[in-house]
């Protein structure tokens, strides 16, 4: 391999993880702002500014190092300053966040397109400026505080990030994958004036030490369970398991040809018949553990939609509790890939659309904090994902209105025969929109019918109930998977037709006696008393 192919590997296989590890900060960035002990969660974060930044400068992408560099100097400052995290620099390490996934997402198409992050280089700048005039304005820690005793000051070199603490963390850690070695950040000028004037307090400070060693060793513990638990990540590219499971595909429709043939069916040689018995149970597993290979959690979709939901929450100034409910369902990636942007255009019509201003729930008797929630589950062979705020909820007439104009209804009376389900379908055509005003959120007529089209695409459907004052629950039923599909073959009038096993929600096996012939249905059979006919 010549060096330029190696530079080149290099460079491909950091943008790689690189991309990998912006899940993990924008996740943290997202639970930092509910966090009630931040330093854990500012940790992570710097941790992934710090590799971006080493990273990128070891392959020469020296735009995206410093200005990692700029975001982990702010970082530096937040990890010794945790109470000065609020919502405007949560907002301004999210947008750090996007341009570190712009421009590694062009680097990884080789994209040369110009990438200007100074606005936020200016504004990272300034939150340093300014909290580094908050550092300097506070005494010197080589200085004695007038006002502080000595046990004050024990308690601040003991809230310091503890040396040992991170040495064993990181050993740890070393199992699964290599963090970046932080810098040491012990006072040495508090712990110089503490060794001089606490020397009386050696049995106390001796208990302290004990202390902290057990709670140390606790952390370890806990950290080394949960990675013997986890196991190793192995990355693997996605068009090999595609490859995969195209052959294991082959060889399930094999070992159905094999299984059904009559030479096999027939056969009364026992061994022949235990083998062909193993060799169904062996594919079937082999099958169901490579799908496994496939399917993919939904957590880091979720994530996306509370990154939506808090940024229009912000823009729009509507606060919201957001409830995510059943983030480890999995679905297969293809289904996983085209449920992105319907769930993403449903989450922004619930914050526009759906959920009132303040004032507006003020007005109504609500709390003006909202909520909503996004809940998914695995129903059989689907999965079920609902989407429920508690807003204004759907008003029937003015739909029915709209699609009067829109020549979908011929008049109000006919609309007024239609049942909910029936009127709310109406939002689902093209081009259809009861927004009074257009926005950069909605109201472009380019919406639920986009949606439904995509859930479509993956043999899915989409339901809509309301309750007008109350409340909207939008409900989306998807398969589990787009892969293989067992079935029953059935046999009418001579032809042979599949029918997916997830389908069929009974087998009934019966007799000719008990067949009744009905005028109206033909040939009935009675099941739980109601009359059933046979096709």
């Amino acid at each position: 391999m010549s060096d330029d192919d190696f530079l080149l590997e290099l460079k491909r296989d950091f943008v790689n993880e690189a991309l990998f590890m912006m899940d993990q900060y924008e996740e943290s960035m997202l639970a930092l702002e509910a966090a009630t002990e931040p330093q854990e969660h500012i940790s992570c974060i710097f941790r992934v500014a710090h590799s971006i930044k080493g990273g990128a400068a070891a392959v020469g992408f020296e735009d995206l190092s410093k200005f990692a560099h700029k975001a982990e100097d702010l970082l530096s400052l937040l990890r010794v300053q945790p109470e000065s995290v609020n919502t405007e620099i949560i907002t301004l390490f999210l947008a750090v966040g996007d341009q570190f996934k712009e421009r590694l997402a062009q680097l990884k198409s080789n994209q040369e397109k110009d990438w200007d992050v100074q606005d936020l280089a200016d504004k990272l700048l300034s939150w340093i400026q300014k909290l580094q005039g908050k550092m300097s304005s506070q005494p010197s820690p080589s200085q004695k505080p007038q006002t502080k005793s000595n046990e004050e000051l024990l308690e601040d070199f003991f809230s310091a990030p503890a040396p040992v603490v991170q040495t064993q963390t990181a050993e740890v850690a070393t199992t699964a994958a290599a963090p970046a070695i932080e810098e040491d950040l012990t006072n040495y000028e508090l712990l110089a004036q503490l060794e001089s004037e606490m020397a009386t307090a050696a049995p106390a400070v001796a208990q302290v030490i004990a202390a902290q060693k057990e709670i140390t060793t606790a952390k370890v513990e806990k950290i080394e369970k949960k990675l013997a638990q986890e196991g190793t990540i192995l990355k693997v590219d996605s068009l090999r398991v595609d490859s995969v499971l195209d052959v294991v595909g082959e060889i399930v429709v094999l070992k159905n040809q094999l299984m059904h043939s009559d030479s096999v069916r027939k056969a009364e040689d026992a061994r022949l018949n235990f083998i062909v018995d193993q060799i169904d149970k062996s594919i079937r597993d082999l099958y169901e553990k490579t799908l496994g290979i496939r399917m993919t959690p939904l957590k880091s979709l979720f994530m996306k939609l509370q990154r939506t939901v808090r940024d229009v929450s912000v823009k729009l100034n509507k606060p919201v509790d957001l409830q995510l409910i059943g983030e480890e369902t999995e679905v297969d990636r293809s289904v996983f890939e085209l449920l992105g942007d319907p769930l993403m255009h449903m989450a922004r019509n619930a914050m526009d659309h759906g959920i009132e201003s303040p004032e507006g729930r003020k007005a109504a008797g609500k709390p003006a904090t909202a909520k909503l929630t996004i809940a998914a589950k695995q129903v059989g062979g689907s999965v079920e994902i609902e989407i429920i705020e508690d807003g204004r909820g759907i008003e029937r007439n003015k739909i029915i209105q709209k699609a009067i104009e829109k020549g979908l209804l011929g008049s109000l009376e006919e609309g007024q025969k239609l049942s909910d389900q029936q009127v709310f379908q109406f939002l689902f055509a093209a081009g259809f929109s009861t927004a009074e005003k257009v926005t950069d959120l909605s109201g472009r007529g380019v919406g639920l019918d986009v949606v439904k089209s995509n859930i479509e695409k993956i043999k899915g459907q989409i339901s809509i109930e309301s309750q007008f004052g109350f409340g909207t629950k939008f409900k989306i039923s998807i398969p589990l998977t787009t892969s293989i599909t067992d079935g029953i073959v059935v046999a009418i009038c001579g032809q042979r037709y599949m029918v997916p096993i997830h389908s069929i929600r009974e087998i009934v096996q019966f007799y000719d006696h008990e067949v009744t012939e009905v005028a109206s249905l033909g040939n009935a059979l009675r099941i739980r008393d109601k009359m059933t006919p046979i096709v």
